[in-house]
């Protein structure tokens, strides 16, 4: 019996090689359709078998018990090589009696996805985590810097437009050039301390308090210096 596996084959046909044990070769081709089917048997003169329809072979061999060449017998020997059935797929398939698995030995890719979370990190590149386990960079954040940052101009909403004074603005990544860098997931705070402030100025208010009491008292005194005189 010959096996031969079409889906693996790399032409339509395959030539298959058989020896016999004096060493004489027999060369066939089998010939297949484009979906993997036997389509014909044939050697290397065309010929694919007998007036009987067995596949005709050369061969020689010598009897060892009567130690007698059988080269010259005229009786034919009969050798079966079963190839499946001409036009089918399913004769010449031999599978094992047990339940059909898929296995994957190999993953090229992730499955559909969709964007779960983000994070930015201090050089303002965004980066997206999805459903899937995949994780990709999805752009970076841009920063601009300016000769005179004083110079800029409000425009509302805690927001500043380039001037004249500013100059022009030099836009690139964060923390290059000059240009701060970004601290995601925080909120900006005021940088004054109220107690200290409060304390400054009951300070001030009682200095203008004392101060307004010395001029009252200097008034006074020139009033009565004024009064003397009279």
């Amino acid at each position: 019996t010959v096996q031969i596996d079409p889906d693996n084959a790399d032409y339509t046909q395959t030539r298959v090689g058989l020896n016999t044990t004096d060493g004489t070769q027999n060369t066939f081709t089998v010939t297949f359709d484009n979906m993997g089917r036997l389509q014909a048997v044939t050697d290397t003169a065309g010929a694919v078998k007998d007036d009987t329809g067995h596949i005709m072979l050369q061969t020689s061999y010598t009897v060892p018990e009567a130690n007698a060449d059988a080269a010259g017998n005229p009786y034919r020997q009969t050798l079966n090589i079963d190839l499946g059935t001409i036009g089918s797929m399913t004769d010449s398939i031999t599978q094992d009696a047990s339940k059909s698995t898929t296995k994957a030995f190999s993953q090229d890719g992730y499955t559909l996805g969709y964007l779960d979370n983000f994070k930015i990190d201090s050089s303002g590149t965004i980066t997206g985590v999805y459903s899937n386990g995949s994780v990709r960079t999805i752009g970076q954040i841009a920063m601009a810097s300016f000769t005179n940052d004083r110079g800029l101009e409000k425009a509302g909403d805690n927001t500043y437009v380039e001037s004249n004074n500013s100059g022009q603005a030099n836009i690139g990544e964060s923390g290059v050039a000059g240009k701060g860098k970004i601290l995601a997931g925080a909120l900006e705070m005021s940088n004054v301390d109220l107690s200290e402030q409060l304390t400054d100025m009951i300070v001030t208010q009682r200095g203008f308090q004392s101060n307004a009491k010395t001029i009252q008292t200097a008034d006074t005194l020139l009033e009565t210096v004024l009064s003397l005189k009279r």
